[in-house]
Parts: structure tokens; C-alpha cells; sequence
């Protein structure tokens, strides 16, 4: 399932280059912010964790503070 939320234009992204051009996804601060306010969405607290721990390593605290 695809989710949107309607401030999402103000949520930090990045920016991938791909053949077809470029892609803005969310970052993966906002990822983990996202998880942890809508973790039904993605499948309940503990599926949220568990992508929480495999996206930490790619986690900055400095950045963090921009998302909140």
C-alpha cells in the first residue's frame, strides 16, 4: 500500500539519480519518524522496529532535528 500524508512536501528527502531522470524519496530520518507515528501502517509497533533496526546504520542525529 501506498501512504501519503498532506504536509509530506515539507518532510526532508533525497534525491536519486535513475535512467528515466531523477526520484525524491523521504529520508531515512523521516522513514524512522514515519514509522514510529504510523507503525500500523507498516504492519504494527514490532514490524516498525524491526525496519528501525535495519535502517538505523544510515540514520544522522543532525539531521533527525530537521525532521522533527
Amino acid at each position: 500500500t501506498f501512504t501519503t500524508k498532506a504536509d509530506a512536501e515539507l518532510s526532508p528527502t533525497r534525491q536519486f539519480n535513475t535512467p528515466k531522470g531523477f526520484i525524491c524519496v523521504a529520508s531515512p530520518e523521516t522513514i524512522a519518524l514515519d514509522l514510529v507515528t504510523f507503525p500500523q501502517k507498516s504492519g504494527g509497533m514490532s514490524s516498525a522496529f524491526e525496519i528501525l533496526s535495519d535502517l538505523s546504520e544510515h540514520l544522522n542525529l543532525e539531521n533527525c532535528k530537521q525532521v522533527i
